[in-house]
């Protein structure tokens, strides 16, 4: 929902399909409109058939429900990146399958390293990122990506040499 927000303000980009665990559409409608972490959302989107869609028509999104993000007829939807936050491996796998029908797609985990072609940090080595060559790219995790704020500066003061994180998750 937040990636949904964050694209929702750019005249760059838009969103054009969502393949979502949830098979309620009215329910992933409310929860992008009323977020409780950051708030609602100035343009209200509703449900028409299949689709989320706005009042001017500037968010128009198709809704599915498929546990494999093959079945997604991500080629109609003219998609060129597809994000998926499934975190399921067999999706990662299925995603290699994709390059016909999408110019890249990005996963939010941190999988294999053998099953993509590169993992990235935001603010760590994105620029090392070869938009030739690189198709399936992991954007880390949350625990990696929060910690790269904290640490840079205390690296670049003391020199960090190794380290060490546990992390707990419900």
């Amino acid at each position: 929902r937040v990636i949904c927000r964050i694209i929702g303000q750019s005249n760059h980009l838009s969103v054009v399909a969502i393949n979502d665990i949830n098979p309620d559409i009215q329910n992933i409608n409310y929860l992008n409109n009323y977020d409780t972490t950051y708030g609602p959302l100035t343009e209200k989107t509703y449900v028409d058939n299949n689709k989320i869609i706005n009042q001017n028509g500037s968010f128009n999104c198709s809704v599915y429900c498929e546990s494999k993000i093959s079945k997604v007829p991500w080629d109609e939807r003219k998609v060129d990146i597809v994000i998926d936050s499934s975190g399921v491996n067999e999706n990662l796998i299925l995603a290699k399958n994709l390059s016909e029908s999408v110019k890249k797609v990005i996963v939010t985990n941190s999988p294999d390293i053998s099953l993509v072609d590169r993992t990235i940090i935001y603010g760590v080595n994105e620029k090392n990122i070869d938009f030739d060559n690189d198709f399936l790219i992991a954007s880390s995790i949350c625990d990696a990506t929060a910690l790269t704020t904290l640490l840079g500066p205390i690296d670049d003061q003391f020199n960090i040499e190794n380290g060490f994180v546990t992390t707990l998750h419900p």
